[in-house]
């Protein structure tokens, strides 16, 4: 993949923690200072870093500054040492800087690749032979066709949220895990936490009317609690959560039970549609099936947000897109096929390819022009590994490199992630 050069060296201090991808790599705006107690972690400072933390694979940390590094190996300073210490990079975990505050991508869509490096970008052109895109970050980039999973629209006046981009935007409370991750980046720009009780509220003006589709996975039993609100007593807010193997939606001393869930079910795929002036909500599984409808209660002094907890040992937020609803019954889609979906909501399915006149894309023989598109995506590389695996997004068969044959990947704190050889810092 290759950009404007000059935006390598001008992206700013997320990008220095490049070298460590064999073992995982993020850049957030948090700070942490913790003991590592048996079982748990206790914060003690969870304010903003002052300066750049490494973090070894044990859990220790230590505060200095990045002198440089390559593919191998890195130097600290720190004012523990005389001197900059050299360390393998083969026993590190990451190292985090302070960065500010990150702004939602400016560029219009997030760009997604098979080899699950991810990026934002206006589409400039779209043919046969490739895409060119204009990103606000990297300049432009030209890429073969082939090389692209999905594109996904972040910003347009009918879409309320589109993401997730790795934790930024998001409020975090709870407790931390031993490497320090609150929600954090993962692969993909997904927004993930590995401890128990953790949650994420994304503060989002919620009309009367809205649809939310949400895609939440777990490495082992999924265990999570979504609402549309925030009030001081948490019971008061409807939630679709998890009872034991139980999916339900409950408020107050009211419960629905919506599915069950299996052994093999770690990954619930939800579209969710909300009339708040009828205080009604009717869950879809992924396809469109209705699973049930609800009657809320209305609750006083309630802030509309998204709000995420995980109730188990680790949690994903897959892909979250809340936009305006019209009341109507939602389109049916199939996972299986590649798609155009609209920003009016309409998707249509089939072998996905270029159009003709190189701004807009095919799904079948049908043309729909790019600033019509909300999302697009060439559908599985392995339908069956797909179905055996339950998965309703083509992108969650995509995996990170091995660390031998691509030992370097960029995790910016938007969600942006880049893969390549570290040359030096």
């Amino acid at each position: 993949m290759r950009g404007d050069s000059k935006s390598i060296h001008a992206v700013g201090m997320a990008v220095l923690i490049v070298a460590f991808i064999a073992s995982s790599v993020h850049a957030q705006q948090r700070g942490r200072m913790w003991v590592n107690r048996p079982g748990g972690t206790t914060v003690i400072d969870d304010s903003p870093l002052q300066q750049p933390r490494l973090f070894w694979k044990t859990g220790e940390f230590m505060d200095g500054a990045l002198n440089s590094a390559d593919d191998n190996s890195l130097a600290f300073k720190s004012e523990l040492f005389i001197e900059p210490v050299s360390l393998r990079l083969s026993s590190l975990a990451r190292v985090d800087f302070p960065v500010a505050a990150t702004p939602a991508p400016a560029a219009a869509f997030s760009i997604l690749l098979h080899n699950g490096d991810c990026l934002f970008a206006d589409v400039t052109s779209i043919t046969a032979e490739g895409i060119t895109l204009t990103s606000p970050r990297h300049g432009e980039l030209k890429l073969p066709l082939a090389s692209v999973q999905s594109i996904r629209r972040v910003r347009s006046d009918q879409v309320l949220y589109s993401g997730p981009h790795g934790a930024e935007g998001w409020k975090h409370y709870g407790l931390r895990d031993v490497q320090g991750f609150p929600w954090a980046a993962g692969e993909r720009g997904v927004m993930m936490t590995r401890v128990w009780n953790r949650s994420a509220m994304l503060e989002l003006a919620l009309p009367d009317k809205f649809i939310c589709e949400v895609v939440l996975a777990a490495d082992d039993q999924l265990r999570f609690a979504l609402s549309f609100g925030q009030s001081s007593n948490s019971v008061q807010q409807m939630a679709i959560e998890t009872w034991d193997d139980e999916l339900v939606i409950a408020q107050q001393n009211k419960f629905l039970p919506l599915r069950t869930l299996g052994e093999g079910d770690h990954v619930v795929a939800l579209r969710v549609a909300c009339d708040r002036t009828a205080n009604r909500v009717v869950v879809h599984d992924w396809s469109g099936t209705v699973l049930g409808e609800f009657k809320t209660e209305t609750v006083s002094a309630s802030k509309p947000c998204i709000l995420v907890r995980n109730k188990g040992a680790q949690l994903t937020l897959e892909q979250l897109v809340v936009r305006a609803w019209d009341g109507g019954p939602l389109v049916k889609r199939d996972s299986s096929l590649g798609f155009v979906e609209k920003l009016d909501g309409a998707v249509l399915s089939g072998a996905i390819t270029a159009g003709a006149d190189g701004h807009s894309v095919m799904a079948g023989a049908e043309s729909v022009p790019m600033d019509q598109v909300m999302a697009v995506d060439v559908g599985p590389q392995d339908s069956k590994a797909m179905a055996e695996k339950k998965l309703p997004l083509a992108q969650m068969l995509i995996s990170a490199p091995k660390p031998e044959s691509l030992p370097s990947r960029v995790h910016y704190s938007d969600g942006t992630v880049l893969s390549g050889r570290l040359s030096g810092i």
